[in-house]
């Protein structure tokens, strides 16, 4: 993808509270943590962001992977069935959110959101 897409898909997983991992390229497969998107999307430029306190350009990303199944830690304590649906809700609202970006390369599963660079 290019630099915009990746920019705004960013910006829109910024202000949403799901974990996401980073597959860069080169890399064989996703880093073993997953992170809030919330609290380690920062300082989204023109040709690269932070994630983690660490810089990385956009054209080093392979996979994107929002994980469906895990719920802000902050917000995990007192899990019950009306936090459920709002995290339920909240992935809705991201995905309608990404899909107004146009054609992106998304592929879903009962796990995960992927969004691939092409």
């Amino acid at each position: 993808m290019n630099n915009t897409k990746w920019r705004e898909c960013l910006s829109i997983l910024a202000a949403h509270r799901v974990y996401l991992q980073l597959r860069l390229v080169g890399d064989a497969d996703f880093s073993l943590d997953h992170e809030a998107a919330h609290r380690v999307i920062s300082q989204i430029e023109t040709r690269d962001f932070v994630f983690v306190r660490k810089t990385i350009p956009y054209k080093d990303i392979a996979v994107l992977r929002i994980v469906k199944d895990t719920f802000p830690a902050a917000e995990t304590h007192n899990l019950n069935q009306a936090s459920a649906a709002f995290f339920t809700a909240e992935l809705a609202e991201l995905r309608g959110k990404l899909m107004q970006l146009g054609q992106l390369p998304l592929t879903e599963d009962a796990e995960s959101i992927l969004i691939t660079a092409y």
